[in-house]
């Protein structure tokens, strides 16, 4: 288990060390593409994401997550590669739909495969502690692919998609010498694609049965949103205030250090917050901090993507607890993931054209980032009115029944 867990981590460092993220914006526009359009390739992600991500889920649990994550970054290289080569926006939108495709492979995989390795091992009660460090290797990964990227931006803003490609091979053969745990059986005596099949509304049925698993993956694609938006709407902020290239990358690897720290820690978050407040007090960080943005013009709002970033660092290990506890059958874990993620990436894919128009037709950043503040704050509402109605549901089930009076 002990090699397994350090596989495992260093997967989780190559698989999303993107050295591109720093100079995406500026490459893209630098290759003839408007804000609109490079808001649209995020569509494309999402789009291929909803259509892939369950079935790909249910893949990883019949067949096995380690193929699943081989894959996945299999994929990502290629996507990687593509985008080097590409010079027009189907070219790029090509791009996305690998890029799209691989994460699904990947995504619900990994951390199933995790949780079920530590069930085997009768260590499941260590499963946030271990999501937690691991999301952390990949904030880590994150912070060093942003820093050389932004280095290797100032050389050709190609480069970086090469170098990426580079790394997500390695996690290929990373995800190759990991052990495949012990998996459960599968669902029915169907061929494959039918128990697949199965699976797929098994898992669905699920998720709209159990109201607990519900809100945390509404909780989970809220957070997404206000977290992953800042990848569009930093980027430019940064350069309006003064920042280059390299020092956007060196920004980038900063906010993704400390995510890592949140990542690692929220455990003792949690106990120092209690759970109950930490998942309001991360929406609000966000809230607040695209609030501030919206207003800022000089170059101290860096700060503010610091704190929002640590925010986001811990909100993947929180949401992924709040799903794995409400993930009764493992015959289908991996498929639930993915049918959150599918959600997440739904929403965002559906939210991110509005900035772009709104940058474009504004001529500023200033109304996408009030945009932002002012979907989340809504949104971060309507769930608390949700929460609010299961605590009373769920206290309405032990409240003593009241004796009947006479007549």
């Amino acid at each position: 288990m002990a090699r397994n867990l350090r596989l495992f981590y260093l997967y989780r460092f190559l698989s999303e060390a993107y050295f591109f993220i720093p100079a995406l914006w500026l490459f893209l526009q630098a290759r003839g593409l408007s804000a609109t359009e490079i808001l649209l390739l995020n569509s494309v992600f999402c789009s291929v994401v909803v259509l892939f991500e369950v079935p790909t889920g249910a893949f990883a649990d019949r067949v096995g997550r380690r193929p699943s994550m081989m894959l996945g970054s299999l994929a990502m290289a290629a996507a990687c590669v593509t985008y080097w080569a590409s010079h027009s926006f189907w070219g790029f939108a090509a791009a996305e739909a690998l890029l799209g495709l691989g994460f699904t492979l990947s995504s619900g995989a990994d951390s199933a495969y995790l949780y079920d390795g530590l069930k085997h091992a009768s260590r499941v009660e260590e499963y946030q502690r271990r999501e937690g460090t691991a999301s952390a290797f990949k904030h880590v990964g994150y912070a060093v692919a942003c820093a050389a990227g932004g280095l290797l931006a100032t050389l050709d803003l190609a480069l970086p998609y090469l170098v990426s490609a580079a790394t997500c091979l390695l996690a290929v053969g990373v995800a190759w010498r990991l052990g495949e745990p012990v998996r459960p059986r599968p669902l029915t005596p169907l061929p494959a694609a039918a128990d697949i099949a199965h699976g797929m509304r098994h898992a669905v049925s699920l998720c709209f049965r159990r109201e607990r698993l519900r809100f945390a993956i509404l909780f989970g694609a809220l957070l997404f949103v206000l977290a992953r938006s800042g990848l569009y709407l930093y980027q430019p902020k940064l350069k309006e205030v003064g920042f280059g290239v390299a020092g956007i990358g060196l920004t980038f690897g900063l906010m993704h250090l400390l995510a890592a720290w949140a990542s690692h820690h929220v455990d003792a978050l949690k106990r120092l917050l209690g759970e109950a407040a930490l998942i309001w007090v991360l929406p609000a960080a966000l809230v607040v901090g695209y609030v501030v943005l919206g207003f800022a013009s000089a170059a101290w709002c860096a700060t503010v993507l610091l704190l929002q970033s640590a925010a986001g660092g811990a909100s993947s290990p929180l949401v992924k607890d709040l799903l794995q506890r409400e993930i009764a059958d493992s015959r289908v874990r991996a498929t639930v993931l993915s049918v959150e993620s599918l959600v997440r990436r739904l929403a965002f894919g559906l939210f991110t054209p509005a900035l772009g128009l709104l940058i474009d037709q504004t001529g500023g950043l200033a109304p996408a980032l009030f945009f932002a503040a002012g979907a989340g704050l809504l949104g971060t509402l309507l769930l608390l009115g949700s929460r609010l109605r299961l605590l009373t549901s769920l206290a309405a089930l032990f409240r003593p029944r009241s004796a009947e009076t006479d007549p």
